[in-house]
């Protein structure tokens, strides 16, 4: 998504990034990562609950293909250290586009952590 910020600009979108991590923590993720997004915390997941995110079973949580960022970043770090900070892993995760005048213009409701809508639905979505 970073490589489309141009596209975002071009169309005078603000992407925000919303995490239910503590502000200082999403602070310090957004700016280790050097993401060009607002970064937001909703801790209480009020926003989450209002746009109908949940969390998933263990079973749908642990899938291969979500736990694979978990594993190279483990092997990156040469072993076990702290890794999720108390993060709840079973939150579910979304994407969504608000129109100008209020309305849900486009709404993806992870399944697991690893299922994103693409950059190009985004967008599309924006018109």
């Amino acid at each position: 998504m970073r490589q489309q910020q141009g596209d975002f600009d071009a169309k005078d979108v603000e992407v925000l990034v919303v995490s239910f991590d503590p502000p200082r923590r999403i602070r310090g993720y957004c700016r280790r990562l050097r993401l060009p997004f607002r970064c937001l915390s909703d801790e209480p997941r009020e926003a989450y609950r209002a746009f109908g995110l949940s969390r998933a079973s263990w079973l749908r949580t642990l899938t291969p293909k979500a736990l694979a960022p978990y594993v190279r970043l483990y092997l990156r770090r040469g072993g076990p250290r702290p890794m999720y900070g108390g993060q709840d892993l079973r939150q579910m995760g979304g994407d969504f586009v608000v129109s100008p005048d209020g309305r849900l213009a486009f709404a993806y409701a992870s399944h697991d952590p690893a299922d994103r809508p693409s950059v190009d639905d985004l967008l599309a979505a924006i018109g």
